[in-house]
């Protein structure tokens, strides 16, 4: 019988795909990368990157007792619904769209689960309630990220830390969620 605690955040935010992922309590991966390449190397970039997660993962926490269990990992991808008033808002929501189907396609192969998808709203508020914030808004997430990722936010741009800090609440909401829905775990 499997059990999950491998909770994997995933958030778009501009050009950078950024992941979390949380073992138990613990961070133990967090990153970004960009998408600023030709469309057609998106799927390669992303597959590799889950790829690479997963491996690491089963490398460090495989012992002899573990190997014939299967890993159970829950996925959360941030996503937003609008309607867009632009051209350009329509174009910047066809990419993301289109980066989150290959994310999504990605996790049903090298993960085989489904993401769970999050609105930045769901996740501003929820780490807001768990940090007793009185205002529930971005800069709440991003300082509650920053306190928990001190080390990572003086070795990225401040646009990177937002997307590993979108991509870290996304992690929390997803272990949240699944707790608060299926105990059985």
């Amino acid at each position: 019988m499997s059990t999950l605690n491998k909770y994997l955040g995933i958030a778009l935010k501009g050009s950078n795909l950024s992941y979390c992922l949380i073992i138990d309590e613990a961070i133990k991966k967090a990153g970004t990368i960009s998408l600023k390449c030709a469309t057609n190397e998106h799927p390669v970039r992303i597959n590799n990157i889950l790829t690479l997660l997963k491996k690491d993962v089963h490398k460090t926490t495989i012992s002899s007792t573990e190997e014939t269990q299967e890993d159970a990992w829950g996925i959360g991808l941030e996503s937003n619904e609008y309607i867009p008033r632009s051209v350009s808002d329509a174009k910047r929501e066809l990419y993301a769209c289109r980066i989150l189907s290959i994310v999504e396609a990605n996790s049903n192969i090298i993960f085989k689960t489904k993401p769970y998808l999050f609105t930045t709203r769901c996740l501003i508020q929820t780490i807001s309630k768990l940090a007793n914030a009185h205002d529930a808004n971005a800069t709440t997430l991003e300082q509650v990220a920053k306190s928990k990722m001190n080390i990572l936010a003086s070795s990225v741009d401040d646009m990177q830390f937002t997307a590993i800090g979108y991509a870290w609440a996304t992690a929390v909401c997803l272990k949240v969620f699944l707790w608060s829905h299926f105990k059985f775990f």
